[in-house]
């Protein structure tokens, strides 16, 4: 009472943030405006908060969710209706069952605004590096998208981070900080800049820091695009400079309808010119490359691009051609821009957006100078020239770099191919050849062979998922491995390319020179070395989550991993506020013929009963669960210190489990509540003791008993097994002594 009282007193008195704040008892906070109720560090009162978070900001996301919340969710079904109708009819080899033609021959887009004319060099990085968004606006690059989505981890913390650094950044006000070689640098923007876009989150992701009764948590595209555009639109738009959106993981015309939808509804609601926000497709999903003229023309009024988002692109292929043989991608060494099915797809995003009037982006040349080594950075130049000469031969009129250090090698590059001219729409290049769905989805037949699939690329997919998780589960989303920078798209192509080798039962060839299927049993094999491997080298990172979230990725095969790594990443948010991804709202009493009566039964679908079996539905045993509760326990615990927790246990089982699910920061508490209502004359066996445990008289006499005594309870068996496992553990390479 005290704390609710004083917080609405607060409230009242700091008129931006006026709504019902709660003081948790772990230190959570949460706060209520209309529908949205926002937790963590996005309830928290703060400078950074109280700019972007304030009343009216956060009923506007409110009204927004309230109108289109459910049609982003039902979204879901439709994608995943797509995928078991694409599946089909590349089984049936009815190829051109795929393709959508486009319904008027001879329409455009509207014009471009002048600022987008120009698209030849643009630089990506994550929005919640302050430090990384300055380099970027002042890299020299014509325009510099500022990432929500792929290469920014999306806790809390970096949510607000984002958004922040994108408020000031459009402003000219963002500075950042940083202690170099033991002084401090200080960062801030130049005067002449990169044109500022925003890359939103996707339509499949969920913002679980804010969440509303009729659906659980926000879409995060509308909570991204709602509160960027109530904060900087009419800035934006006022000086000629935006609001420019990158949108994400788009796969039909029905999803770009639903996002015209929104953007419509947020321009008339915040005063904004009709079409005032403009929007660049990324083309990343297999669906897409089949449907670019619908996606663009349910954007026509505001489409200024789309952008060959090739990683993504590759994982979308595993995703839904990985059952089939024919189809299976070789080591990730084998599928550069070069080969032909990559260059189709190219050319179709090119052939669209030349035909319609807008501009074709190319894609990420992710190769990073190598400070210290120049021998290494002209190799990546190099490299990046190549790759930058073919995506100008297929007729793309930019492509995006990861690193300043690239830009001005590359707008050279473009600046000589295009002579005088900002972009090369009028070209020819790649307008006359017929594309068909076999050449986009067809491998040539060289890469089929079991001798371009190897236990050297399989581990090599594991190795740098594992790294990229280890990561992206510390909070950083942009990383850089071998010399390349990473966002969560090459997790994703590594996931969907390991796992189709496993659907379709090709043959890997082995480092024995072996030439067999892969199995789930050998990949978790050989997965545990990779993880031994990485924990030698570098023990701080989180690599027995990255172990989890990669093997359940692999075993429940969702189109995107943000469920299941965001439980991690989120722990607080474990529990199951999103399930799978059904909508749970409150039923009007209308839907009950207008009372409910107590007795009278509801009837519930298959899903929503499997759906009930919670986010680890594999967890089937109790000492399985127990053991989750271990691991559960040391990530929302989790300090920078060595910290010990205590989880109550009423068996020795439990207790053993506890242990080894908390890799010994865990242990058990044998609690006299807990003994009491299961019943103190209950007796039984431990259920974890083998007769190898007992001795002759324990396994012929009465079992163990639970021993109570007033105030204290002692699970004897508990205590028994649980000093067993933790010599067990001091043996072993986990880290931790216990």
């Amino acid at each position: 009472i005290f704390f609710r009282t004083t917080s609405r007193i607060m409230g009242l008195l700091n008129k931006s943030r006026v709504g019902v704040r709660h003081v948790s008892t772990m230190a959570r906070a949460s706060w209520r405006v209309g529908d949205i109720q926002l937790h963590g560090a996005l309830a928290a009162d703060n400078e950074k908060t109280r700019l972007l978070l304030g009343k009216d900001a956060v009923e506007f996301c409110s009204e927004l969710n309230r109108k289109f919340a459910h049609e982003v969710v039902a979204l879901s079904e439709q994608r995943r209706q797509l995928m078991r109708d694409t599946r089909q009819a590349l089984q049936e080899g009815r190829f051109e069952d795929l393709a959508v033609p486009a319904s008027d021959a001879n329409w455009k887009v509207a014009p471009p605004p002048t600022v987008l004319e120009t698209r030849r060099v643009e630089i990506t990085g994550p929005a919640n590096d302050p430090k990384m968004v300055i380099n970027m606006l002042n890299s020299g690059a014509d325009a510099c998208m500022i990432d929500l989505e792929d290469s920014m981890a999306p806790s809390a913390q970096n949510v607000v981070d984002g958004h922040h650094n994108i408020y000031k950044a459009v402003r000219g006000e963002l500075t950042a900080e940083k202690n170099e070689d033991g002084s401090i640098k200080r960062y801030t923007i130049g005067s002449t800049v990169a044109t500022p876009m925003v890359r939103v989150r996707g339509l499949h992701m969920k913002e679980v820091h804010a969440t509303a009764s009729h659906v659980g948590p926000m879409p995060a595209t509308l909570f991204d695009v709602g509160l960027h555009l109530f904060n900087n639109g009419r800035y934006l738009q006022d000086r000629g400079s935006g609001p420019f959106l990158y949108v994400p993981k788009m796969h039909t015309g029905v999803e770009a309808k639903v996002l015209e939808d929104v953007l419509a509804f947020c321009e008339a609601e915040l005063g904004l010119e009709k079409n005032a926000t403009k929007v660049t497709t990324l083309i990343e999903t297999l669906p897409a490359i089949f449907r670019t003229e619908e996606i663009a023309q349910a954007l026509a009024g505001r489409l200024v691009g789309q952008n060959c988002g090739r990683w993504d692109w590759l994982a979308s292929r595993s995703y839904y051609l990985g059952s089939n043989a024919n189809y299976v991608h070789p080591d990730r060494e084998h599928t550069g821009m070069e080969q032909s099915f990559n260059k189709a797809y190219s050319k179709r995003v090119v052939q669209t957006a030349h035909q319609r009037g807008f501009h074709a982006m190319g894609g990420m040349s992710a190769f990073i100078p190598v400070s210290g080594d120049q021998a290494k950075t002209e190799e990546a130049l190099k490299k990046v020239a190549v790759d930058k000469a073919l995506e100008i031969e297929n007729g793309h009129d930019g492509a995006w770099v990861a690193h300043p250090g690239m830009v001005q090698p590359v707008l050279d590059q473009f600046k000589a191919a295009f002579k005088d001219a900002t972009h090369q729409k009028a070209s020819k290049n790649s307008m006359d050849e017929k594309i068909s769905v076999q050449d986009i989805v067809a491998l040539e037949s060289e890469l089929l062979s079991s001798s371009k699939r190897t236990e050297k690329g399989l581990r090599q997919n594991l190795s740098v998922a594992l790294q990229y998780m280890g990561h992206y589960l510390s909070g950083n989303g942009a990383v850089g491995i071998n010399n390349m920078m990473e966002d969560l798209a090459t997790f994703e192509m590594s996931r969907h390319s390991i796992r189709s080798w496993i659907d379709s039962k090709v043959d890997i060839t082995f480092a024995d020179g072996s030439q067999k299927p892969l199995t789930m049993e050998t990949l978790e094999k050989v997965l545990a070395e990779e993880v031994a491997t990485l924990k030698a080298a570098n023990s701080k990172l989180p690599y027995s989550d990255a172990s989890e979230v990669l093997l359940r990725g692999l075993k429940e095969n969702p189109e995107f991993i943000s469920r299941i790594s965001g439980e991690y990443l989120n722990p607080e948010f474990a529990r199951g506020i999103v399930i799978g991804s059904r909508m749970l709202r409150v039923l009007s009493s209308k839907e009950f013929g207008g009372h409910l009566d107590e007795n009278q039964g509801i009837k519930f679908d298959a899903d929503l009963v499997r759906s009930l079996l919670g986010s680890r539905p594999e967890l089937r045993t109790g000492a399985d669960l127990v053991r989750h509760r271990g691991r559960f326990l040391n990530r929302l615990l989790e300090s920078g210190d060595t910290c010990y927790k205590y989880m109550g246990c009423a068996s020795g089982l439990a207790a053993a489990s506890v242990i080894h699910g908390g890799e010994g920061l865990v242990g058990p508490y044998c609690g006299g509540w807990q003994l009491n209502a299961m019943g103190l004359e209950e007796s039984r066996p431990d259920t974890l003791l083998s007769t190898g445990d007992l001795t002759e008289q324990q396994a012929e006499g009465e079992p163990h008993r639970f021993l109570a005594a007033e105030g204290d309870q002692v699970c004897g068996d508990a205590i028994h097994k649980a000093r067993g496992v933790v010599g067990q553990l001091q043996q072993s390479t986990v880290p931790h002594g216990g």
